[in-house]
């Protein structure tokens, strides 16, 4: 391991190919770890392969090749900068020269490796620090206390990164414990968006301060868990409803946790109302719609509306039943919609005259059905008193003239059948009699 210990370095096997490899174990998961691999040397020749990898006293690491047979290396390789990523950990060959008649295939022998004298324990810690300050972590059950400022005391407080030392004595051994306290800067609050009441659409962001990695957990007022994340470039929760959240923010490589009391506001939705209700108007009548309680207005089908769909009071006229939509949206961007039916009265009068006299004076000079609008006419017929056929017509805009083969009638009472079709698919059927006048 590096004396930092985020990087595992690893030879494969002792014959050729034989390669040494990097690890960063700093990362969160086992798929990462495997997945940092780093080869920093690859041994092909032949017969050989790399040995043991120990740590010497002064924080490197060192290395042998040797025969698969015969420990035969007369250098000791070292890597010069273990804590570095990849190859700026500097793989240098024969680094130490061994004495002669000195053979070595593992590398440094185990009591080279920094060990403690017989009544001597070591001990590094890695301390975070969260706060202002940090009581440092050690045993206060010894005696006879010194840190590295002669203060003699076991507890002691600090209040900035850096390394630290301490000496005591307990059970007739000689402890020296190192602290290397680290400075954790927590993520910061970055923004917070609010949502319509009946929407999830809120979100929380922190940023980051540092390149720790940090768990986030927010807990919602019922004490749910709605996301969990980690990482280093900070974290951002989505998909949020308007409430109260507690986030937990904590290194992942430390026991130091701070807590966020958030608030996600809630926007109103426009209380939406239209007037009038549901109604119905007479075929080819114009109404007036009114929507009120919101700031920006959509009425739907927008075709209706000739360009004014957008006003909260258009005029829109009806020649068949409608039912409308008005979305509606305020100032926080929230909406809502109301619907609106309006119905059409197709039962309009159908005015059929009982007398007209075709002189020529331009009044009643036709017999003809008055307030055709949205009928269509099936057969308009007209009969003498012998019932032969004198017109007949399918055209509502045409009406009799008093003629027959171009021949004026004579003055007297004829008869008329007509039939009319309506858009709801009703047929009515008039019959009656009419005078003609002279």
């Amino acid at each position: 391991f590096s004396s930092d210990d985020t990087k595992l370095y690893t030879s494969t096997n002792y014959a050729s190919p034989s390669d040494l490899i990097q690890y960063d174990i700093s990362l969160n998961t086992l798929a990462a770890i495997q997945g940092s691999a780093t080869v920093l040397y690859k041994h092909n020749q032949s017969g050989s392969g790399i040995g043991d990898i120990k740590e010497g006293p002064d924080g490197k690491l060192y290395f042998a090749i040797s025969t698969s047979s015969v420990f035969n290396s007369t250098y000791l390789h070292r890597i010069d900068n273990p804590n570095l990523a990849g190859q700026q950990a500097g793989v240098r060959f024969n680094a130490i020269p061994l004495a002669a008649n000195t053979l070595s295939g593992h590398g440094l022998p185990n009591q080279v490796v920094v060990l403690p004298v017989k009544d001597t324990v070591k001990t590094k810690h890695r301390t975070l620090l969260c706060s202002e300050s940090l009581q440092l972590p050690v045993d206060t059950t010894g005696a006879f206390y010194e840190w590295d400022n002669g203060n003699k005391v076991a507890r002691r407080i600090v209040s900035k990164a850096g390394t630290y030392f301490v000496s005591y004595r307990k059970d007739c051994t000689l402890h020296v414990d190192t602290f290397n306290v680290v400075s954790v800067l927590f993520p910061a609050l970055d923004s917070i968006g609010g949502s319509c009441m009946d929407e999830d659409k809120g979100l929380i962001s922190f940023k980051a301060n540092d390149t720790n990695t940090f768990y986030y957990r927010y807990i919602d007022e019922a004490g749910n868990v709605v996301a969990e994340q980690r990482g280093r470039e900070g974290s951002v929760a989505a998909h949020l409803k308007p409430g109260n959240y507690t986030v937990l923010i904590g290194p992942l490589l430390g026991d130091c946790e701070k807590k966020f009391e958030i608030q996600v506001h809630g926007y109103p939705i426009p209380d939406l109302s239209v007037s009038p209700g549901d109604t119905t108007v007479r075929y080819g009548d114009s109404i007036r719609l009114l929507a009120q309680g919101a700031t920006v207005y959509r009425w739907l089908p927008t075709g209706m509306f000739n360009g004014n769909a957008t006003l909260p009071d258009p005029m829109v006229r009806l020649f068949k039943p409608v039912l409308f939509t008005v979305v509606g949206t305020n100032d926080y961007g929230c909406a809502s919609s109301k619907n609106v039916k309006v119905d059409v009265d197709f039962t309009m009068t159908d005015l059929i005259p009982n007398a007209f006299s075709p002189n020529g004076d331009g009044l009643n000079d036709f017999f003809k059905i008055e307030g055709i609008t949205y009928q269509e006419v099936t057969f308009f017929k007209v009969f003498n008193r012998y019932g032969q056929m004198v017109f007949f017509t399918q055209d509502a805009d045409r009406g009799w003239d008093g003629a027959f083969n171009g021949q004026a009638c004579e003055m007297g009472t004829y008869y008329y059948m007509i039939q009319l079709s309506y858009p709801s698919g009703e047929h009515k059927t008039f019959k009656g009699d009419v005078i003609l006048l002279r």
